[in-house]
Order: structure tokens, then sequence, then C-alpha cells
């Protein structure tokens, strides 16, 4: 959506680092993914630079910047529904229409372009298998690779809304990567999730407002009894009025596991 940085850089890196000669770079602030309250009216653009950005790496990418109007252009929208399955929970939960929106542009876009190749960052990783679970079922012969996380170097992941941040909250920001580090060297000890999210909760209370944290299957993105298998850590929270995203992956556990409610 613009207002690129270094995670955004990456992709394009990975893609040539992979063989890829042809690149076309979309860059379109997306309405249908913005609830009524969000930041669609303040979310940062800065096309030029953006494009700057992006010939600095490749002197050839071809860029597609359409108008709201060119990628919507019937008054009544048609939209593309994510699974209930996949959408009900953790960002699906909390923002209910945002990945509509996304699947619905992303039909869009790869109709028009058809690439070989779409590459997407793991920070976004529920929209990452959303995405994937839906090209598979609509049979788009795109692939979708997840490129990994781009981080500050104090852990934070980069993100354009991290431009929200005061100085203060910039240097508080890199907790919430400090409590999904704290929770994956749990993760073996511990044999109840719920204790570990309480744990995760208990870190961020003073300064964060936690908008969640779940402990998911990383492919079907669902909760499971026994977690022998691989998963995946979601957590959003708020600091200040700017709302944070970030994962970490967890390895099958090798103790047998027994999960209990809170």
């Amino acid at each position: 959506m613009g207002a690129l940085h270094e995670g955004h850089c990456q992709l394009l890196k990975k893609s040539l680092e992979d063989g890829n000669q042809n690149h076309i770079i979309s860059i379109f602030v997306n309405p249908t993914q913005f609830a009524a309250n969000e930041d669609l009216g303040s979310y940062p653009k800065q096309v030029q630079k953006d494009v700057d950005a992006i010939l600095a790496i490749d002197t050839n990418a071809v860029f597609f910047i359409p108008e709201v109007s060119e990628l919507y252009p019937c008054k009544n929208k048609n939209m593309v529904l994510p699974p209930k399955k996949m959408n009900q929970l953790a960002c699906g939960l909390s923002r209910p229409t945002h990945f509509q929106g996304v699947l619905t542009v992303l039909t869009k876009l790869l109709n028009i372009v058809q690439p070989d190749f779409m590459y997407m960052g793991k920070k976004d990783y529920q929209q990452l298998q959303i995405v994937k679970n839906m090209c598979k079922d609509f049979f788009f012969k795109t692939s979708v690779i997840g490129v990994e996380t781009v981080r500050q170097n104090d852990g934070l992941a980069l993100s354009s809304r991290n431009a929200y941040l005061s100085s203060t909250e910039k240097q508080k920001a890199p907790q919430l990567r400090k409590a999904l580090l704290s929770l994956k060297s749990q993760w073996e000890k511990e044999e109840n999730t719920s204790i570990l999210v309480k744990k995760f909760k208990n870190a961020l209370k003073n300064d964060f407002k936690l908008d969640y944290i779940e402990i998911l299957d990383q492919e079907n993105l669902q909760k499971i009894e026994l977690s022998h298998k691989a998963c995946i850590a979601l957590a959003a929270a708020y600091l200040g009025k700017t709302r944070l995203i970030d994962n970490i992956e967890l390895p099958p556990r090798k103790i047998p596991t027994k999960e209990t409610n809170e």
C-alpha cells in the first residue's frame, strides 16, 4: 500500500535473488480493507519516494499505481470472502471486514497482472496463509512466496504505521517482540498454553493495550488441543494510537501436552 520501507524492498531483493527478472510493483491504498473507524484518510502516502526506492534496486521495474475508480468500477462492489475458520480469530476477529478487502483487491491485481510469483512478508502471517489458501482454492497460477520479517536492530518489525509512533513510544515498541521471544523460550517447558498466554499479557499490560494473542496451527490457523505441531504465536497490540502486529514461529513440542481452558 505504499510508504515503502526496507521490509517491502526485501521482497523485491528476494525475487531478484530467486532469478526473476520482470517485476511489477503495485502501489494502492485499498479502501475496502479499512473499517470506518480506521486510518484510511491518514495512511502515509509518498509515491515518488516509493518509486525511487524501487528503481534503486531494479531499474527495470514496472509500476501499477491505479486510481480507486479503476480497481472498483462498479457501484455495487463484488467482494471475495475469506473462510470463516481462518477469519474468525486474531486480525479477522478484531477487523472483521479486513481480509475480504485484501482478498478482493488481490483477486483484481492477480487477474490483471497474472504473475508467476507474488512475494509477501511474514509479518502479516494470517494474511499470508489466507492469501495462499485463496490462490489454491481459486486455481490462480501464481505461487505465493513468504519472506521473513525485516526488523530494526532493537527487534521491532518494520511497518509503514511505525511512522505514527512518538519518540517515547518508539523506545517502548520493541517490548512486543521481547514478549514473543520470551513466550517462545518457555514454549517447550510449559505444557499449558493458557499460562503462556497469561504471561505474555502480563509482560505487556503496563504500556500496551492488547488486541489479541493467539497460538495457532501454522498452516491452517486453527486452535489445536494438543500443541505438538508447529505453531505460530500471533499478536497485536496498541501502543498509544498505533496498532502493532508481530508473530513468532513455535517448533513442535517434544513433550506431551494437555490443554486447559482459562
